[in-house]
């Protein structure tokens, strides 16, 4: 038999099941999978109370009268055996009955059960596999007809449903190519329209059944590409009354595996890798998963281009996210800094941040318009997401000079415009102008100099001296051989009247630039030396203050 499950009308609950007969639609579907199909399945004579055992083989290999009469007889054969199979006990949660067919280019052997849902005279179908404890849905067909009036509407493969519609009650086309769907006012056509209208009803129930039992490969079950305006055919009332109530049912249940885990969210919770070629979602898909923030909103890895199959037709949908390379450079600018991201720490997110500026590299399609020049994509040395027009390679800038810089009242802090140390510069597409020690040697002088100018500053502002203070600490250089003595003499000096400890020495790393950069610092910390000798007014006041050195 075909078991159907039958929905109570007056309450709408579930299911409870019923034997339709021996030969129903079910076996009818099978001839469009295989040419040979094995029937096996449970049998109840509505006369009888014992449940029996059945194996029947379809065959419509047959190519001449004689071959199909052939075939029909052994099924009729098969068919009358079974009165003849002991009685077993039949469990009617089990689904018994199962279709299995042999491909014949490999020679395997296929299982799988129908699985139905039944109202009035509509039934709806989906084909599943037994897989562990539970059932994996089977893709249907390209060319399995969506619509059947006990026999399939040959040419509704393309119709706009995820699974098998019968219903004896369809009122078919002239060709029986499809059913009769147009805006007129027609019985017939108001018939069709609440034959679906009720199979919407029955994939509600069958949705949350398969999400309810963890059923696998979901995807499968809301299969279905949006309808073509065409004439004799009412676009509006489809899309709001049967499109549109599929997808708030397939929206709001539980039914993409997600990440590595056996979790299952909404399609409006997960994020899709998407591309223009299989190749691209593939990189795109990996990298998405190494950010930890995105990671358990990607479908499995295995699931990816069936889900990217199904929701790019979905796209305009707001319930539904794609993540191109352009919108997984949106979120990289909306994490703002290396601090607000998900990575366990910031080594951890520029090395992600390499290979992302890697794969752009890579793709030239990515390489012009908003995701280089737009986006806020790469990290400065302050840890801050720039625009690439805005930032500059370091040309091994001091980072003593950097900190000195900073000393002043309202000038940028170069680590804000330089790129990050660990972002790779050599990738040929960054481009980006070097900023050197001469480049920030010049602006600290400059300052220096304006201070020094304008008497207002000379006398209410400490930040000349700040600086001065801050460069002639600077006394530690990798070749001490080419450090001038003067400059350690200095810093003695200042250490002596009490201006500074041992604690305060600073290393200048490339002692190169900073030789240019002292003789106007040490102009202004000999002026406040000096200043400091005048006030303690006499030999005894210097004597108290100086202690002996050997």
């Amino acid at each position: 038999t075909k078991e159907r499950n039958d929905i109570d009308e007056s309450s709408h609950s579930t299911l409870h099941k019923k034997s339709t007969g021996k030969f129903g639609t079910g076996f009818l579907t099978t001839h469009l999978l295989s040419e040979i199909v094995h029937v096996s399945g449970v049998v109840k004579e509505p006369t009888e109370s014992e449940y029996r055992n059945f194996l029947i083989k379809l065959n419509r290999s047959g190519h001449t009268i004689d071959e199909i009469i052939e075939s029909v007889t052994e099924s009729i054969y098969q068919r009358n055996t079974i009165d003849n199979q002991p009685a077993i006990t039949y469990d009617p949660d089990e689904l018994s009955t199962k279709f299995s067919n042999t491909q014949s280019h490999r020679g395997e052997t296929k299982s799988f059960q129908i699985v139905t849902s039944t109202t009035k005279t509509t039934t709806i179908a989906i084909a599943v596999c037994k897989e562990g404890k539970s059932f994996s849905v089977n893709p249907l067909d390209e060319a399995l007809p969506r619509l059947f009036c006990d026999f399939p509407l040959i040419g509704t493969n393309d119709f706009s449903f995820p699974v098998v519609i019968n219903d004896s009650n369809f009122n078919p086309t002239e060709p029986r190519d499809g059913v009769f769907l147009s805006s007129s006012i027609d019985k017939r056509i108001a018939e069709n329209k609440a034959i679906l209208e009720d199979a919407v009803f029955l994939y509600n129930t069958l949705l949350n059944f398969a999400r309810e039992n963890n059923w696998k490969n979901l995807y499968n079950l809301v299969d279905f590409k949006s309808p073509q305006k065409k004439d004799g055919f009412d676009y509006q009332w489809f899309v709001k009354n049967i499109e549109a109530k599929l997808k708030r049912s397939i929206f709001q249940a539980a039914i993409v595996d997600v990440g590595d885990s056996s979790a299952q969210k909404r399609i409006s919770d997960c994020i899709f890798p998407a591309g223009e070629t299989e190749e691209l979602r593939q990189k795109i898909g990996q990298l998405a998963k190494e950010v930890p923030a995105i990671r358990e909103s990607i479908p499995r890895d295995d699931h990816w281009e069936k889900w990217f199959d199904l929701v790019e037709d979905w796209e305009d949908d707001e319930h539904v996210e794609l993540l191109d390379c352009l919108c997984l450079g949106q979120k990289v600018e909306g994490w703002r800094s290396i601090s607000q991201t998900s990575f366990s720490n910031s080594e951890a997110c520029l090395t992600w941040l390499n290979k992302y500026l890697l794969f752009i590299g890579d793709n030239s399609m990515y390489m012009n318009g908003k995701l280089c020049t737009e986006l806020a994509l790469f990290p400065s040395q302050k840890g801050d997401f720039c625009k690439k027009m805005n930032l500059f390679v370091d040309g091994n800038i001091d980072e003593e000079l950097k900190n000195c810089l900073g000393l002043f009242e309202g000038i940028r802090d170069y680590r804000t415009i330089l790129l990050h140390a660990k972002i790779d510069n050599s990738i040929d597409w960054l481009r980006l102008p070097t900023l050197r020690g001469d480049n920030i040697i010049e602006e600290i002088n400059n300052e220096l100099k304006r201070l020094d100018r304008d008497k207002k500053y000379y006398h209410l502002s400490e930040t000349r001296l700040r600086v001065a203070s801050h460069l002639t600490a600077c006394v530690v250089a990798p070749n001490t051989d080419v450090f001038p003595k003067r400059q350690v003499d200095l810093f003695d000096f200042s250490k002596d009247l009490n201006l500074f400890s041992k604690d305060d020495e600073k290393a200048l790393v490339y002692w190169e630039d900073g030789q240019h950069i002292l003789a106007v610092s040490n102009s202004l910390q000999i002026s406040l030396l000096v200043q400091k000798l005048c006030d303690l007014k006499n030999l005894d006041g210097l004597q108290e203050k100086v202690a002996p050195r050997n």
